[in-house]
């Protein structure tokens, strides 16, 4: 039980912190009440030798109903960021460790340290502003580190500085969502997972969307039915993401980083079918992917590159086959038994 109240009470304050950071960001609805509030104490706190008026009573309605109307609101939005909401979202990020070896070649000169393999574009890839370039593919062999490099992609500064020149005036949205069949949540190995994810972290840097991307919901106030509140369907969550990243008065530009496509239930190929045909299709939308060198993949985002003039993948144990023997080398001479069997 104390695990549970635990539990719950992080949740509110994650709500909480998002509610209040969100409203901050968009020249927030708290704001809004703060001046609503200033206006009816300018009206209320008169001298004692004035007259209140009526017609200071007709300025105090509509004050006092803007006031009922967005405090509704507030409390919508944040019972769908709620909705939206799971404990474990963050779960895989935080299990996966830094890197042992350095990944700065990525976003450098496009090489690692051994000059033999190819020229890596992923530095183009962020810059470019071809509308069909909007997939970057990350492959490789179990445990050659794709995960570690999404990670250290996602969090690197420069990642985000070249992603704000490609989006240029407008607004800049980065999230991230990472699959895990090892993990204890369903959640974190299924397309509703992601986009439930995806979705909320998109609500919560734009809040101002979510009354026109999920209109009926946001209309009936989360009332809550018998059995609870509404379940979230795939198809509403897409129509959802689809609204809210392809509002053109949104002035916003998304990149989508998504690791483990391997580790979603289900067959490879409804996850390619799924990021192909249902997810928004924009030049303001780019997704980075990572996944092992299934078929599906390969099909789809590999040797073919179609009508993409560079290529838009890598296979990453053709890049680190170095960093990781040297790694290997490192624990192992570390290692007194080791050292023994050397002698």
């Amino acid at each position: 039980m104390g695990l549970v109240r635990n539990q719950s009470s992080s949740t509110q304050e994650t709500l909480k912190k998002l509610s209040s950071d969100s409203a901050q960001r968009e020249n927030n609805i708290a704001s809004q009440l703060n001046d609503m509030r200033r206006e009816m104490l300018s009206i209320l706190q008169k001298p004692d030798s004035s007259l209140f008026l009526a017609s200071d009573l007709e300025k105090l309605v509509p004050v006092l109903s803007n006031l009922v109307d967005e405090s509704r609101a507030v409390t919508c939005k944040t019972e769908i960021l709620s909705s939206l909401y799971f404990p474990e979202m963050k779960e895989r990020y935080d299990q996966i460790r830094d890197s042992e070896y350095s990944f700065e070649w990525i976003l450098g000169s496009g090489r690692c340290n051994d000059t033999s393999v190819p020229r890596v574009y992923f530095v183009d890839w962020l810059h470019s502003q071809k509308a069909n370039d909007n997939t970057y593919w990350i492959s490789g062999k179990p445990g050659s580190g794709k995960s570690t490099l999404m990670k250290f992609l996602y969090n690197h500064d420069q990642t985000r500085a070249i992603l704000k020149e490609w989006a240029g005036q407008q607004k800049l949205v980065i999230s991230g969502f990472y699959f895990w069949i090892s993990g204890g949540s369903r959640l974190l190995k299924s397309q509703l997972g992601l986009l439930r994810s995806l979705v909320f972290e998109v609500f919560w840097h734009m809040p101002e969307v979510i009354e026109y991307a999920c209109p009926e919901r946001y209309a009936k106030g989360l009332k809550p039915m018998q059995y609870g509140s509404l379940a979230w369907t795939l198809n509403e969550l897409l129509e959802a993401l689809k609204r809210a990243t392809t509002n053109a008065q949104s002035n916003t530009r998304f990149c989508f980083f998504i690791d483990g496509l391997d580790e979603c239930d289900g067959y490879p190929q409804a996850m390619v079918d799924l990021i192909r045909d249902r997810f928004p299709k924009s030049p303001d939308i780019k997704f980075c992917l990572a996944s092992r060198k299934w078929n599906a993949f390969i099909d789809e985002y590999g040797d073919v590159l179609g009508e993409r003039e560079i290529p838009r993948h890598l296979y990453l144990e053709d890049l680190t086959q170095t960093d990781i023997r040297r790694y290997v080398q490192r624990r192992l001479q570390a290692q007194r038994r080791f050292q023994q069997w050397h002698r």
